[in-house]
């Protein structure tokens, strides 16, 4: 599990980094919400590409491999971001997006097999990863900037992250251990939905708690901010009390989970989430929405992982689902980014709040459509 917890606590770096730089970033760049849109739908579209076509065809091979050249793509794309501009901005994006793709789809790939032979928790803990990484590249990020550093140089440490994990990844024993995966006949990984339906449900989950936490990934600290009158360190906070409360919800249902079971474990995570949305819309300051943030992120936590850990068949089988889930989770970052951008800038970015928070319903709506494992063998 080590090196797989490096490779999410770095990717998650990067999005607590971003949270905290994007007004910076917007403001040097001379970005509308509306126009920076067009580079996050670069960085989903690369993603998505990758994920349907690439991820199939490079399952088998060894971890020690595949996720050191994903994390190489992801921190070269990410280093870019502060030197670029017009069309190699968008390669830039889409470079982080191609990465991204991949280090999503194999690290839950290789957690699930993990999980699924050893009968412990583990897609849980990894997640718990990525929320405690996101929460380090938040407050770091937010000194960087209150100490006089730009945008650019807490970019340039995100980068480094991945660099870090790169090599943890890359030299692991156990990795490079493993026996070499079955390779996958599926051209596609979208093909899997078209032959297990009961995928739909699952997917649902997935995109919508990729909606809400890659839109708060982006959105959270700009609301406080500009919305609701906080200081960089006060929203920089306000996003790392989604991510703790986040790391903690998912080692709390790594305790519970195999007991509770995945569709309970679904179903709590909706119903929480869709409350503390309310929360966060309605909140009157920006005390308030950490809070809701809070109790967003512990309630959220489970959903994902558990969506996830609820996919049954052969080694292969299991790969090519993921990566059809995660494929389709990321509609919710490709719909999100031009919508709340537009919202933004046509309403105000409270409305962006409320789209996260009708998003939570497809939570609570997937978990009642969720069937335990057990129930399909």
């Amino acid at each position: 599990m080590l090196p797989l917890v490096a490779a999410y606590v770095s990717f998650g770096y990067f999005w607590g980094c971003w949270s905290v730089v994007f007004i910076e970033f917007l403001a040097a760049n001379r970005f509308s919400y509306s126009r920076i849109s067009m580079n996050l739908m670069a960085l989903t579209i690369a993603s998505m590409i990758t994920m349907t076509v690439v991820t199939p065809r490079i399952a088998h091979l060894l971890p020690s491999v595949s996720l050191p050249m994903a994390l190489g793509l992801y921190g070269a794309g990410i280093l870019m971001m502060p030197w670029a501009s017009d069309w190699l901005l968008i390669v830039a994006f889409a470079t982080t997006g191609t990465g991204t793709g991949l280090i999503d789809v194999l690290v839950n790939q290789i957690g699930h097999n993990l999980e699924a032979t050893s009968g412990r928790p583990v897609l849980q803990p990894i997640h718990a990863g990525y929320s405690m990484g996101a929460v380090a590249g938040a407050m770091g990020s937010a000194l960087i900037l209150v100490t006089g550093g730009s945008f650019g140089v807490a970019l340039t440490v995100a980068a480094a992250m991945q660099g870090a994990a790169l090599i943890v990844c890359a030299t692991s024993s156990a990795f490079r251990d493993r026996q070499p995966a079955e390779r996958s006949r599926e051209r596609m990984s979208l093909a899997a939905l078209w032959r297990n339906p009961a995928l739909l449900a699952t997917a649902l989950i997935v995109v919508s708690a990729f909606f809400v936490e890659g839109s708060l990934d982006v959105w959270a600290v700009t609301y406080l901010r500009e919305t609701l009158g906080a200081g960089i360190i006060a929203g920089a906070l306000g996003f790392s009390a989604f991510g703790v409360a986040t790391a903690f919800g998912r080692t709390f249902a790594a305790k519970i989970l195999f007991g509770m079971g995945y569709r309970r474990t679904i179903l709590f995570s909706g119903i929480g989430s869709v409350c503390a949305g309310t929360l966060a819309v309605v909140a009157p300051n920006a005390w308030i929405a950490t809070i809701a943030y809070l109790v967003l992120g512990f309630c959220l936590a489970s959903a994902g992982p558990a969506a996830f850990g609820s996919i049954t068949g052969t080694s292969s089988e299991v790969s090519v689902a993921i990566a059809a889930v995660t494929t389709v989770g990321y509609i919710g970052f490709v719909i999100g980014p031009p919508i709340l951008g537009w919202l933004a800038d046509a309403t105000g970015i409270r409305s962006t709040m409320v789209l996260i928070t009708v998003a939570t319903t497809g939570i609570l709506i997937g978990g009642y459509l969720t069937r335990e494992p057990a129930a399909d063998e």
